[in-house]
């Protein structure tokens, strides 16, 4: 299932436009002279985000601040653990402006994803043979026509509505209904976790795609180019078992939001259009602490000769040239966080080939290859 890509806008950026180009779809392009050193783009928060596991206790969940490891002390969830998907922050303002951008619900939706992560297996994936075929279009609606099934047992089990077509059904087929349901519910909770970090980033798309305030957001998601593929069946695997988890785990007001097309939209563009949240800003050294989708900041694409550079600034990404630039002008960016600098044609090539999926053409590889 494919979602209509949205119309491409680019916000508060009256420095810049999008424009089509011949081999990504949209670029980022100059409307005016620009001195170096210019700021063209703040990209505002992300629409999606997560941070990963490993790091969750030591990186702040709204700032995204990280100290060599410290644990911050501030939590979400003030009577929970620190345990499953635990959020903290360095400040209590910061934990403030999180609860004013995702409001209780969001909250409550943490706070219950998180209780169902400390209460449930995990699963460890065998690693994929590379000769293993990609998931065909069979594969994959025969998985998500299954998957989809459950998921409405779950919510009639979970809203206690019967399921369509069951409400004039005698006692007996009622009773078979209620056992079905119970046992679709039973089942997906008895299904061991697969990965939790997909688990919260998909959570941060529904919250997205539920909220009237970020309305815009969700839309901006949709304008992003997506990759609607399903690379591998690991893949095809955690997306469809993480959409039953959010289904048996959050409150029941988002669960209209928990659908097929809500968990590809997120799947699909994140493959593209992910920033990593890095622990320095140094080139080498660093440690990826989580990844977000900036959907301004997506627009740029990738030159071994960038013309822009992005700097996180807490929660945003802030865009500045490198160099004079005449109207027209399109507006790259690095991709691989500097490594044009020490590596040739070939490695940078196969560096964005493996990251991004693209063989690059810019002026500069042009010239090496």
């Amino acid at each position: 299932m494919i979602s209509q890509r949205a119309t491409p806008t680019l916000d508060d950026a009256p420095l810049l436009t999008l424009r089509h180009n011949e081999y990504s779809g949209y670029g980022v392009f100059a409307t005016e002279d620009i001195k170096s050193g210019s700021q063209v783009l703040d990209s505002g928060c992300p629409a999606l985000y997560v941070v990963y596991r490993a790091f969750r206790k030591e990186v702040c969940g709204y700032c995204f601040k990280y100290e060599n490891g410290r644990n911050w002390k501030v939590r979400l969830d003030e009577n929970g653990g620190g345990g499953g998907g635990a959020i903290v922050f360095c400040s209590e303002d910061c934990r403030s402006a999180w609860v004013g951008e995702y409001r209780e619900e969001g909250k409550e939706a943490y706070v219950a994803l998180k209780s169902f992560v400390q209460k449930h297996t995990r699963k460890e994936l065998e690693e994929e043979d590379k000769d293993r075929p990609i998931p065909s279009v069979q594969d994959v609606e025969e998985r998500w026509n299954k998957v989809v099934l459950q998921g409405d047992l779950i919510r009639s089990f979970r809203t206690k509505t019967p399921l369509r077509g069951d409400s004039n059904s005698d006692d007996k087929q009622s009773k078979s209904s209620g056992k079905a349901v119970k046992k679709a519910y039973s089942s997906a909770i008895s299904t061991p976790i697969i990965d939790i970090d997909m688990l919260f980033f998909l959570l941060s798309g529904v919250l997205s795609a539920a909220s009237t305030t970020w309305s815009s957001k969700w839309q901006a998601i949709l304008s992003l180019n997506p990759s609607p593929v399903y690379n591998t069946f690991s893949l095809l695997e955690e997306t469809t078992t993480s959409y039953l988890h959010l289904m048996a785990s959050l409150p029941i007001s988002l669960l209209p939001f928990v659908t097929r097309e809500t968990m590809e939209v997120i799947i699909f563009r994140d493959i593209a259009n992910s920033f990593g949240i890095w622990s320095s800003k140094e080139d080498d050294g660093g440690e990826m602490l989580g990844h977000g989708t900036w959907p301004n900041a997506s627009f740029f694409n990738h030159s071994c000769l960038p013309t822009v550079t992005q700097n996180r600034v807490g929660r945003n990404w802030v865009f500045k040239t490198l160099k004079d630039c005449t109207p027209g002008t399109e507006m790259c960016i690095s991709y691989i966080r500097d490594k044009e600098k020490e590596l040739g044609v070939v490695q940078r090539r196969e560096l964005l080939k493996n990251g991004w999926g693209f063989v690059c053409r810019c002026s500069l590889c042009l010239k090496e290859e």
